[in-house]
């Protein structure tokens, strides 16, 4: 018999079931003289049996038996060494016996050895290669390690990490195997063998997964060995001096590179609220997110079908998952924060660059600043495009000041405003400050300043009649941002927050002796008081919302502008490092988020989900004490029954979203604010179109006192409509359901008020940054303060079931009722030390019988 030119090795481990195939597919297909090596662990392994069985029936073709003799003789690693020992080609290839690769290409792969190369790799993803099936994290991982070891360090394969490679007999001899896990060391000597310089080249080939037995490659066990050569290769191929000139030179690969990084860890807290389950105990922000996409899915538009803070351009963006997937709103909210972190870093990226001109310095700062604003850790990015859009819109301004295209930019604030109303308040004060500050230095281009902010303000009337056809959506909208700051005012609470004031005072600091120096130019000081003046104006929501995460996002601006500032007054690029990374843990309160989410499984569930759509409590579980199944195999029957008819009061309308229900009325109740146009017109709405039932949620789980206002007492108009048009069908300790139904004039006196009026006129405060809080310490309730309003509905016990319960059963019509004077007990709040001054006014009372 011929010696042979090639080996042929195949570890095995319980591939009974396969190994008597991949023995007849090598006789059948691969020409070259050969020899076929199989190794194993144990003489007890089933697939020894197999295999013998085989030798025998085939005694011509040349195949050993072989028992692993390295290392601890167990083990594929041990076992690949043991066949490399005892092979006598002058090639040896690894085969699989789980019939995954493509034994068709061994003569192919040793005709390329024969004309000179050292090694060949079979190839599944460059041009006509493929891999078909195999765990999705697997190929995933694969294909991020191959691309960059391809296109970024040169590795003369696409697939460096495939086992199914063929290696000259010389070059095995030359490189010590340290792998002891499993098949990274396919990885290891293709590192090893490009450092030494040998021949490496690669033929395309179809991989295909298993289809018989279990897989015996272990992902997580092995991945920190990849993670070990793959991080040898980068020291070789970069040294730090190349590591900054590579940046340099590729400042768009980086920052590409950059957004897919951001991707991944925000699809890694996706996936891992979707593993973990996500329990609903706080139900405002979910309830709300879920129905503005519901809205718009059943073709309500914000802003000209109902109001609310967050305009259409936020309520088309939160759809695009749904839209896209055809994925239930409950779902489809799950996917924004991927949409809004790219958009985040992109805006990152674009502010650094126009402060930063040294490509590596501006994706230091840029990856610096995502890590501490919290980018890919669970973060609402809605809050930081809350902050970034007006600084990158000042900058934007003030760039372009005095050019005539200005007058088409005018339009921004508008747009921007389309996202959250708040924005085009905020621009509009940016630009005229800005514009002000310009004409006051520069002093020409007067007449083109003032006509781009009048274009503003048109072009702010035009989205208006765009939007709602009259001018109405501004109405509404202004509204319903005043509402919005009165509801928001609560006592000072920062909590653990107020050490990042420490970054207003290092701004102040720093700024003084920047803009006193001649070492840096004018334009760049004035860049940094356009974005000061951000900062200074971004605080007011941290001292109207005092709690700890709105004084961290009153902040985040000033934090931005602090960083950017150091690393122009550092002198030396390695003290902006020590600096950075000395502040870093201690000051991202969302570090340790990064690692919490890491499991390869997150990003799975992710795909699967968009798949499968699963039902609501697949993914989600409510708060144990807020329904039980009973309850909500109730509101399933009525909402089935009565599509588009079911309203849910005050806020959790994810009852509805559910089924993929919603109901519209004018505002989202929540902002329906006091006697405002916003309620006025929610009424309207309302009366043209009542719903059949109303799920009146009354606990504290329902948020009814929201802030520790009654929503009734904030809602006094459209509490009064529901007291007139429903009866009860139905209580419980947690909720009332509510029938619509034409009530009769009551012709009965009761003998007590079920509720009544304080009217009385409270002494306005001038305060510039916090107003007081009032209560009515009668009922123990906050009275929602605003200006214009005299008139406060108060309904005693409003949190009892019985209590309200028997106002609906009453034919309460309002011509029913009963004035009287008398002193008015109030208590002023200190915005800042929660301490109470009692105050006593002269007043009336209304009661309605």
């Amino acid at each position: 018999m011929k010696p042979a030119l090639l080996s042929i090795v195949i570890p095995v481990f319980h591939e009974e079931k396969n190994i008597a195939k991949v023995l007849f597919f090598i006789n059948q297909k691969i020409k070259t003289s050969h020899e076929t090596i199989i190794i194993y662990d144990s003489s007890k392994d089933p697939t020894v049996i197999a295999a013998k069985d085989y030798i025998k029936a085939h005694k011509k073709q040349k195949i050993s038996l072989i028992k692993n003799s390295e290392g601890t003789k167990s083990g594929v690693m041990n076992a690949i060494k043991t066949g490399f020992k005892k092979s006598k080609g002058q090639a040896v290839v690894v085969v699989m016996a789980d019939l995954a690769d493509d034994i068709g290409q061994i003569d192919a792969m040793y005709t390329l050895i024969q004309k000179g190369n050292d090694i060949v790799c079979a190839s599944r993803f460059m041009k006509n290669g493929k891999k078909i099936g195999g765990p999705f994290i697997k190929t995933l991982l694969t294909r991020i390690a191959c691309f960059t070891l391809f296109h970024i360090f040169r590795i003369p394969t696409h697939d460096a990490t495939n086992a199914f490679k063929m290696y000259k007999k010389s070059v095995l001899k030359n490189i010590k195997i340290e792998s002891t896990g499993g098949f990274e060391y396919s990885l290891e000597i293709i590192v090893k063998s490009f450092k030494k310089g040998y021949r490496i080249t690669e033929i395309p080939t179809v991989w295909k997964d298993r289809e018989e037995g279990k897989s015996n490659f272990k992902i997580m066990s092995w991945l920190p060995q990849y993670i070990k050569w793959y991080g040898q290769l980068i020291s070789y191929s970069f040294n730090t001096n190349k590591i900054v000139m590579y940046i340099r030179s590729h400042a768009i690969f980086w920052q590409i590179a950059l957004l897919f990084v951001v991707s991944f860890l925000t699809l890694l807290q996706i996936g891992g609220k979707i593993t973990n389950g996500i329990q609903i105990s706080d139900t405002l922000d979910f309830s709300w997110q879920t129905d503005t996409v519901e809205r718009f899915l059943h073709g309500f538009i914000a802003g000209k079908d109902y109001i609310f803070t967050y305009g259409p351009l936020y309520q088309f963006i939160s759809s695009l998952p749904s839209l896209l997937f055809k994925l239930p709103s409950y779902i489809g909210i799950l996917y924004v924060p991927l949409l809004e972190n790219i958009v985040i870093s992109i805006l990152l990226i674009w502010l650094v660059s126009k402060v930063v001109k040294d490509n590596f310095q501006r994706i230091f700062l840029s990856v610096f600043l995502l890590i501490i604003l919290g980018i890919g850790t669970g973060l609402n990015g809605s809050i930081l495009l809350r902050v970034l859009l007006p600084m990158c819109f000042a900058i934007f301004w003030f760039k372009t000041l005095g050019k005539r295209r200005q007058l088409v930019l005018a339009a921004i604030p508008t747009i921007l405003g389309l996202y959250s109303y708040d924005l085009f308040v905020q621009c509009v004060f940016l630009a005229l400050g800005i514009s002000v500050m310009y004409l006051f230095l520069q002093k020409k281009n007067i007449v083109l300043n003032i006509s781009v902010l009048f274009s503003t303000i048109l072009f702010q009337i035009l989205g208006s009649f765009f939007i709602s056809h009259n001018m109405q959506y501004i109405q509404y909208s202004f509204a319903t941002l005043s509402d919005y700051y009165a509801i928001m005012n609560i006592v000072w609470s920062p909590g653990k927050s107020y050490y990042l004031f420490t970054f207003l005072l290092a701004l102040i600091v720093l700024l003084i002796p920047y803009l006193a120096s001649d070492e840096y130019p004018k334009e760049q000081k004035m860049l940094f008081l356009v974005m000061s003046f951000v900062s200074l104006l971004s605080l007011r929501i941290g001292f109207v919302r005092s709690d700890s995460g709105h004084v961290e996002m009153s902040l985040y601006a000033t934090i931005i502008t602090v960083f950017l500032l150091l690393s122009l007054l550092a002198k030396k690029k390695n003290m902006i490092a020590i600096l950075f990374i000395a502040v870093l843990f201690p000051l991202s309160p969302f570090t340790q988020n990064y690692f919490s989410s890491f499991s390869l499984r997150n990003i799975k569930n992710v795909f699967i989900t968009i798949q499968q759509k699963p039902s609501f409590f697949r993914v989600y579980s409510l708060f144990d004490k807020m329904f039980t199944k009973e309850d909500l195999n109730y509101f399933k029957k009525i909402i089935a029954q009565n599509p588009g008819k079911v309203m849910v009061y005050p806020y959790d309308n994810y009852l509805l979203n559910i089924y993929n229900q919603t109901y519209n009325s004018f505002a989202l109740q929540f902002y329906a604010y006091s006697n405002s146009s916003v309620e006025q017109k929610s009424v309207q709405m309302l009366a043209n179109n009542p719903p059949t039932y109303i799920i009146l949620e009354i606990d504290s789980h329902g948020a009814l006192a929201l802030d520790d206002i009654s929503n009734f007492t904030r809602n006094p108009l459209i509490a009064k409509w529901m007291f007139a048009h429903y009866f009860v069908e139905k209580s419980t300790k947690h909720y009332l359901v509510l029938k619509y139904q034409i009530k009769q004039k009551s012709t009965h006196l009761a003998k007590s008020c079920y509720f009544y009026t304080i009217n009385i006129s409270i002494p306005k405060t001038i305060s510039f940054i916090k107003q007081p809080l009032y209560k009515y310490p009668k009922e123990n309730s906050r009275l929602p303060i605003k200006s214009g309003i005299n008139s406060y509905l108060i309904i005693p016990n409003s949190t009892d079931v019985t209590t309200l319960a028997a106002i609906f059963l009453q034919n309460t019509d309002y011509t029913n009722t009963y004035t009287y004077g008398e002193n008015i007990h109030l208590a002023k709040i200190n915005p800042f030390n929660g301490k109470a001054m009692q105050l006593t006014l002269p007043g009336t009372i209304t009661c309605y019988y």
